[in-house]
């Protein structure tokens, strides 16, 4: 073994081949020995899944690229254009293709993705079947309360680089969550980094995680909830893993869930 753990696993990079050679033989090591790791990333693994359920290629009608083309571009249109005024001003470059920035918090369910998938399809010449889109569209917007979703957590002033995603897994009646963090403050000693719920303006304890030396850290659990359940998260550092309610600063948080 070369001294990965559990908590220096980082899952988008390793799922998404961004490893150097070296980092991704750590955590295929780590992997092979390790059942809660495997478990874990079998989880996540699944939500990449949903991308090729219930897909039947065919030849496209002549009218659906833009027919979808304008279904996905209706309500975002307005949040790209402001993103990219707000990324132009700071300087910095702007890519339509990054993922929604920390001021268009919401949730961001894989049948979204789906849609864009179905764009590179048409660019092939395929599409999927759309016979009754009307009802297709009716049936999707339903399935999206149990689809599994990822969202995109915003940094504070406290500490501006990091970054932080929440995966949102349905289970039955219950909710597996997974945060995954970079580029965070290592905790020291008894310091950890605790996750909170919001509801109805009410917050409540989700648990804690540590973060190691390179900034990385990871938490899954299981709640007997639903999404309705939860408006908000966020996380704060905190001195010790037994407080009650935030005492230290607030370094991410999504609304909108």
């Amino acid at each position: 073994m070369s001294g990965q753990t559990c908590e220096s696993m980082d899952w988008l990079a390793y799922l998404s081949n961004q490893l150097s050679p070296e980092e991704h033989i750590r955590m295929q090591e780590h992997l092979h020995s390790c059942t809660a790791c495997q478990a874990e990333l079998k989880d996540i693994e699944q939500l990449f899944d949903h991308l090729s359920i219930h897909l039947e290629l065919i030849e496209p009608p002549g009218s659906l690229k833009e027919r979808v083309m304008s279904s996905i571009q209706a309500e975002s249109t307005e949040e790209v254009e402001n993103y990219k005024q707000e990324r132009e001003a700071k300087g910095q470059p702007f890519s339509r293709l990054e993922s929604f920035h920390p001021g268009y918090q919401r949730r961001r369910p894989f049948w979204i993705g789906l849609g864009y998938a179905v764009l590179f399809f048409l660019c092939g010449g395929l599409g999927l079947q759309l016979n009754h889109e009307h009802k297709l569209l009716t049936q999707l917007q339903q399935q999206m309360q149990d689809t599994p979703a990822m969202l995109s957590m915003h940094a504070t002033s406290y500490d501006k680089e990091g970054q932080g995603e929440v995966i949102l897994i349905p289970k039955g009646n219950s909710l597996r969550v997974i945060v995954v963090v970079n580029h965070l403050k290592p905790t020291v000693g008894s310091q950890v980094y605790h996750i909170w719920f919001w509801h109805h303006g009410t917050r409540s304890s989700a648990g804690v995680m540590t973060v190691n030396a390179e900034g990385k850290g990871t938490f899954v659990q299981t709640f007997p909830i639903s999404f309705h359940e939860i408006d908000g998260i966020g996380i704060t550092l905190e001195p010790n893993p037994n407080t009650t309610y935030p005492v230290g600063p607030k370094v991410l948080g999504v609304s909108h869930v």
